[in-house]
């Protein structure tokens, strides 16, 4: 009986740590952090949004796979004091600190380029590394993480197929009147010759 108790009860805080672990990477939104993808031709663009409600300063590592795309550039608001290293290949590490802004914005857009023609998906991986607010810890190193993707060099849609016009239903011609055989007035005969002409013979009145 002790021996049920027992591993039911390390059951139970096994599923109670699985959960807090999924809970705690999938807040990093939650914390005033969050990121979008796009895309145009070769070129993708990584957009970071903070908000100063949450935290005035931190640290990101976005890390990315360096087989299927570059990162070449980055672009900054002047609204927050930014720091952005991508010397290393596959991350780049980015540093800020905005304690005058309130409002969430857009602080920087990590611009990467696609090495590969091959139909894939390329992940992006952002872990919070340090996350401040007015100098207060708010979360651990790698406590907070956020995935984004995006599907490169995915193939046109196929043209939708033509459909066929219909025929039309054609309109019914009229038909030509027949010529009618004249017919005789009274006091008269009209008899037909064998070559198709008529003559008209008037008789004489009783």
């Amino acid at each position: 009986m002790r021996t049920r108790i027992r591993s039911f009860i390390m059951a139970m805080l096994l599923v109670l740590s699985m959960t807090a672990t999924t809970m705690a990477a999938g807040t990093a939104s939650a914390a005033g952090i969050s990121l979008k993808a796009e895309q145009a031709e070769d070129q993708i663009a990584i957009k970071i949004n903070l908000n100063a409600e949450y935290a005035t300063n931190g640290r990101i590592v976005i890390e990315y796979d360096d087989e299927l795309v570059s990162f070449v550039a980055h672009e900054t608001t002047d609204a927050w004091f930014t720091s952005v290293n991508g010397s290393t290949a596959g991350e780049v590490s980015f540093a800020w600190v905005g304690s005058d802004l309130a409002a969430k914005e857009e602080v920087v857009t990590l611009i990467f380029e696609s090495k590969t023609d091959a139909f894939t998906v390329v992940n992006f991986k952002a872990t919070v590394m340090e996350l401040y607010k007015n100098g207060k810890e708010m979360a651990a190193p790698g406590e907070l993480t956020y995935t984004t993707s995006l599907v490169l060099n995915a193939p046109a849609p196929a043209p939708a197929p033509e459909t066929p016009e219909e025929p039309k239903p054609e309109e019914p011609k009229p038909e030509e009147p027949k010529p009618e055989d004249p017919k005789p007035t009274p006091g008269e005969e009209v008899t037909t010759n064998p070559d198709g002409s008529t003559t008209t013979t008037v008789t004489d009145k009783e």
